[in-house]
C-alpha cells in the first residue's frame, strides 16, 4: 500500500475481472428469501446473511480488541444540543432522521411535536460526548470500539441495498496524540488491504469526502478531500457496476476535541479518527462478487487463519 502522503488519491486497488457467466447475486438473494425489501432502504434480512455481518463484525472486533479498545454500547438517538455542540445539524440536517411523538388524543401526523432527539446518523459522536470535558491522560490514546442502528435520509434515493435508510455500523475510536491517532488510521488502511487482497475482491482504498455536504458547504467538502482527511473503502457493486463505499478511515484533526472541550494534558485539543464499516452494504456487496455460500467459508476460514474465530 502506498503512503497515505501518496499524491495519487488512489492508495490501493485491486483490479478482479468479473466472470462471463456472471448472474445477479441480488436477484438471488430475494427469489430465495435470504432478503426480503420492505421500502425505502430498508429490509429483512435472513439468517445466513445476518451471519456474514456478523463474521465481518466479528474480525472488526477483534482489530479493535487487539488495540485494547473498550466495547460500549450507546443509544439510539442524540439530543439535538449535543449535536449542535460539534455543528452536525447546521451542515448534514438533510440527511438526519428527526423523532416525533403525538401528544394528543387523536393520532394527527402533522401536528406532531419534535421530542428534541435526532436518530443516530453515525455512533462514534456518543464516543466524544462520553469523554466531554476531560483529559487524556499521560499522552495515551483512548480507545473505544461501539456496534449500533443508525438512520439516514439518502437524498439521491435507495438502489439494491447500496444506500439504506436504516443500518448497522462497528466504529472504532481513538482520541489522543495527533501522530498516535494518524498512526492508528494507517494500520486500518493496511489491515483493508489485506483483507481485499486475501478475499480477492474487487475494489480500492482512496480519498473522498462526506457525500451529504450541502451545495453552500462544497468549499469543506474540498477541505476535506486536499488535506486527505477521510479515506473510503470502495468495493464494486457487480450487480450494477457501481462503486460503493462500504468502509472510511476519518481524521477529525481537533474538531471533535474541540467541540466537546477533550483536552491533552498540556491544555492544547486532543486529536481523533474513527474507523466506521457499514455492516448491510459490505456483506451484499461482496456477495455480489463472490456468492453467498463462498463469502462465509472464506471469512471463516480468514478468521481461523488470523486467531479470530
Amino acid at each position: 500500500m502506498k503512503s497515505i502522503d501518496a499524491i495519487d488519491d488512489v492508495v490501493y486497488r485491486n483490479t478482479i475481472k468479473r466472470e462471463a457467466n456472471y448472474q445477479k447475486k441480488y436477484d438471488q438473494l430475494i427469489e430465495s428469501g435470504v432478503v426480503t425489501p420492505y421500502r425505502d432502504g430498508q429490509a429483512i434480512y435472513g439468517e445466513s446473511f445476518v451471519n456474514i455481518m456478523n463474521l465481518f463484525d466479528r474480525l472488526f472486533y477483534c482489530w479493535a480488541k487487539e488495540d485494547l479498545a473498550v466495547e460500549f454500547t450507546v443509544p439510539e438517538f442524540y439530543h439535538e444540543d449535543d449535536l449542535n455542540q460539534c455543528n452536525y445539524l447546521e451542515q448534514f440536517h438533510p440527511q438526519c432522521v428527526f423523532t416525533a411523538c403525538s401528544d394528543k388524543g387523536t393520532l394527527d401526523t402533522e401536528q406532531m411535536s419534535y421530542t428534541g432527539y435526532v436518530n443516530n446518523p453515525a455512533v462514534c459522536m456518543h464516543c466524544y460526548i462520553l469523554h466531554k470535558d476531560s483529559v487524556v491522560e499521560d499522552y495515551k490514546l483512548i480507545r473505544m470500539t461501539v456496534k449500533g442502528r443508525c438512520k439516514r435520509k439518502e437524498t439521491a434515493g435507495y438502489q439494491y441495498l447500496e444506500r439504506l435508510h436504516d443500518f448497522t455500523m462497528r466504529e472504532i475510536v481513538f482520541i489522543g496524540p495527533e501522530n498516535q491517532v494518524i498512526h492508528k488510521r494507517e494500520k486500518y488502511m493496511k489491515l483493508v488491504t489485506d483483507l481485499i487482497s486475501t478475499l480477492k475482491l474487487e475494489g480500492n482504498i482512496k480519498v473522498a469526502s462526506d457525500p451529504f455536504f450541502k451545495k453552500e458547504d462544497q468549499a469543506k467538502a474540498e477541505f476535506q478531500k486536499k488535506f486527505k482527511l477521510k479515506y473510503e473503502m470502495n468495493l464494486i457493486n457487480w450487480d450494477t457496476g457501481n462503486e460503493i463505499a462500504v468502509g472510511s478511515f476519518n481524521y477529525h484533526h481537533s474538531h471533535f476535541a474541540q467541540a466537546y472541550n477533550i483536552r491533552m494534558p498540556n491544555g492544547l485539543p486532543a486529536h481523533s479518527c474513527c474507523i466506521a464499516f457499514g455492516l448491510e452494504r459490505l456483506a451484499y456487496v461482496v456477495i455480489s462478487q463472490i456468492g453467498l455460500e463462498k463469502t462465509q467459508i472464506i471469512l471463516k476460514n480468514y478468521l481461523q487463519e488470523h486467531g479470530y474465530a
